[in-house]
């Protein structure tokens, strides 16, 4: 158990880091914006207690919010995600998926995890820069950004998969 703490509290700020200091280091151009700390969300144990894990989805979107001044934004979608994510495997996964300690491409098949993975970034990317925007003018650009920023986030998903040996 203090294995899998230290493991999640390393991924936790492991992946912040990266985050903020290389993914939005980049301007790959004003609609590509892949969150790979999503991943940690999409990713966290399913054996863990619910509410720990809300605490911990908003900790990890209000440290987001801080290093990029969104006023709640992340904190709220990392909630919202996290909230989400039970109901959606168990919609896409089988009664031998939900008593995983971990949700992986291996675990999963690759479809179930693209298609899982794929409803939580999407509704993730919409909800954030639906917000951020807070107007219906650019509602289809906005729309656009979404679903072309959550494939980008997808690609790197599956690229961190496939260098952690997730994927055979």
């Amino acid at each position: 158990m203090n294995n899998n703490i230290q493991t999640l509290t390393i991924s936790f700020f492991a992946l912040l880091l990266i985050q903020f200091f290389v993914l939005n280091s980049f301007q790959f151009t004003k609609f590509i914006i892949p969150y790979f700390y999503l991943i940690f969300i999409v990713l966290f144990p399913v054996n863990i207690n619910k509410l720990i894990f809300l605490i911990i989805a908003f900790l990890m979107g209000f440290i987001v919010d801080l290093l990029t001044y969104s006023f709640g934004v992340h904190a709220f979608t990392c909630v919202l995600v996290a909230y989400m994510r039970t109901p959606i495997l168990k919609i896409f996964a089988g009664r031998a998926e939900l008593e995983l300690k971990e949700i992986t491409v291996e675990s999963l098949s690759i479809i179930k995890f693209l298609v899982f993975s794929s409803i939580l970034v999407l509704i993730h990317h919409f909800v954030v820069f639906h917000i951020e925007l807070f107007s219906f003018k650019g509602f289809f650009l906005t729309t656009f950004q979404s679903i072309v920023s959550s494939f980008f986030t997808l690609l790197v998903f599956m690229f961190h998969q496939l260098l952690t040996g997730k994927i055979k």
